[in-house]
């Protein structure tokens, strides 16, 4: 009776101090589901979080260029650039507030700021509507002029801090050429896209966002 008593008090006694195999087996799987539901949702916070990080940064990139082109009295620009190092490493967009005088490739590596990480310029394909997102003019980092291809964009303001397509354009030869999106996005996040876009003659910029149907110039971020 003493031995079945000892017995029974064990077993008692390791039912209570854990769990069975099958139920730790439930516990992992109910773990496993709230982190394939969680981990996702959080990486895509995280992602929206640097997207509009980045553009915000931009934003004020061109907002002190054309401070810096009024306090000087002479044409300033924001220059950007999307790069990759290696194929193994992710892309990352650099920019850099500098004279219109100076040509990019001549700024010291001090002068580039670099956006969040993963995020990338949307101008590899184009909308329903055949258009690409961004339409900042492309510029040759060694002449600074204007070109149809290269990877490198800017946005110019004169002295007055108008935006204008040459350096030395007054105010009143401001045209829509001058003007301009750059729209960026990250891969993960599908049609979640935001742009920066310098929107008036005088070079007012906003933020915009994805819109479901084009605007006026067949564009979707607006």
């Amino acid at each position: 009776m003493i031995n079945q008593k000892k017995t029974s008090d064990r077993s008692l006694t390791s039912s209570n101090s854990g769990f069975t195999l099958i139920e730790q087996l439930i516990i992992i799987f109910i773990i496993g589901v709230l982190g394939a539901i969680a981990i996702p949702s959080w990486l895509g916070f995280i992602y929206r979080h640097r997207l509009a990080s980045s553009t915000g940064q931009l934003q004020w990139a061109f907002k002190m260029a054309q401070s810096d082109a009024k306090r000087e009295k002479t044409a300033w620009q924001v220059s950007i650039q999307e790069t990759q190092e290696t194929q193994q490493t992710p892309k990352t967009i650099k920019f850099a507030l500098h004279p219109a005088s100076i040509p990019p490739v001549q700024l010291p590596a001090g002068s580039w700021q670099t956006l969040e990480p993963g995020i990338i310029i949307d101008d590899k394909q184009p909308n329903p509507k055949g258009k690409l997102e961004t339409s900042l003019r492309k510029i040759n980092p060694t002449t600074n002029k204007v070109t149809t291809s290269g990877t490198m964009y800017r946005t110019l303001f004169n002295y007055k801090g108008c935006p204008v397509y040459f350096p030395n354009d007054e105010c009143t030869q401001t045209s829509l050429q001058a003007l301009g999106t750059i729209t960026l996005n990250h891969p993960d996040l599908g049609n979640t896209k935001r742009c920066v876009i310098i929107s008036t003659v005088l070079g007012v910029t906003r933020i915009g966002k994805e819109n479901t149907k084009p605007n006026t110039n067949d564009r979707y971020c607006y």
